[in-house]
This record gives C-alpha cells, sequence and structure tokens, in this order.
C-alpha cells in the first residue's frame, strides 16, 4: 500500500513510463491502495493494465494528486475478454493539468468508479470511458474547465 506517497517524474515519451504503474503477467492478483498519493509530471500519472494478466487488479485511490502528467491522469486499460479484471475506485481525489484524459476507463474488462473528486484543466475530457470500458460517477465529481466534454460516463446509483 501507498501512504503519502511521492511519484514524481518519471518516464519519457519513448518508454511511457507512469508514476504508478500496476501491470501483472499471468494470473497474478494485485490489490493496491493509494493514500495521499502524488503523482506528479509523469509520462502517465497511474497506469493500470490488465492486457497481459488473466487475474485481477484492484485500485483504491483516496485523498492523492495526480497532476501535470503528459498524458493521462489515471489510465485503466483492459481491452480483451481473457485479460485480467481491472476495478479502479476513486474517492476525494484531484485530477488537474493532465496533457490529455483526467480519469479513463478504456476497455471490457476495465472499471472506474469516481466519487467526490476533481478532474478539471486535462487538455481532453475530466472523465472519460471508452472501447466498452465502464466509466461509473456517483454524480459528486466537479469536472469542468477540461479541454473535452466528458464521455462514457455512467451514472452509479448510491449504495
Amino acid at each position: 500500500d501507498l501512504d503519502n506517497v511521492v511519484l514524481a517524474d518519471n518516464g519519457t515519451v519513448a518508454n511511457g513510463g507512469a508514476g504508478l504503474s500496476l501491470k501483472p503477467t499471468g494470473a497474478a492478483t494485485v490489490k493496491v491502495s493509494a493514500v495521499r498519493m502524488q503523482s506528479l509530471n509523469n509520462q502517465v500519472g497511474i497506469t493500470v493494465d490488465g492486457d497481459n494478466g488473466t487475474g485481477a487488479i484492484t485500485l483504491a485511490v483516496s485523498q492523492s494528486t495526480v497532476a501535470r502528467n503528459a498524458l493521462d491522469g489515471i489510465n485503466s486499460f483492459s481491452p480483451n475478454g481473457g485479460d485480467a479484471t481491472v476495478n479502479v475506485a476513486i474517492d476525494s481525489s484531484t485530477f488537474a493539468n493532465n496533457g490529455a484524459i483526467g480519469i479513463h476507463s478504456v476497455g471490457q474488462k476495465s472499471t472506474v468508479r469516481v466519487k467526490d473528486s476533481v478532474s478539471t484543466a486535462n487538455g481532453a475530457a475530466g472523465l472519460q470511458g471508452n472501447n466498452s470500458g465502464i466509466l461509473s460517477s456517483y454524480g459528486d465529481n466537479a469536472t469542468a474547465g477540461n479541454g473535452g466534454a466528458d464521455a462514457g460516463v455512467t451514472p452509479e446509483p448510491p449504495s
């Protein structure tokens, strides 16, 4: 688990480095929580990639800041039916001033749920789910001021 950690200045365009990268292979199961984490000035703030695995990846992000990354703030990616199942929960966090999408869910095995968070001043959308990726919002997020409109976001009913 990551608590009160700064991940900064990682990666180049050539290697696509991320502040935090979760990319297990095989049937591995990965569970990570990030509390009061800062991921700053990387190529991508957080990458969660299930493409080379068949297990499961669970990431919980809370009270964290992901900002000033060249591409996405967070990219959750698991495009194929046989890939690892990816579940990301984001609560009370800020995704700002990233070069592309603030919070991005891509592919049929990727689910991102966002609650009480800010995604603003990003180069593209604040929230985006595409290629069957699920991006659910509890409806209490601030996403104004981005370079593009939010897309592919579904409402998450309160529990």
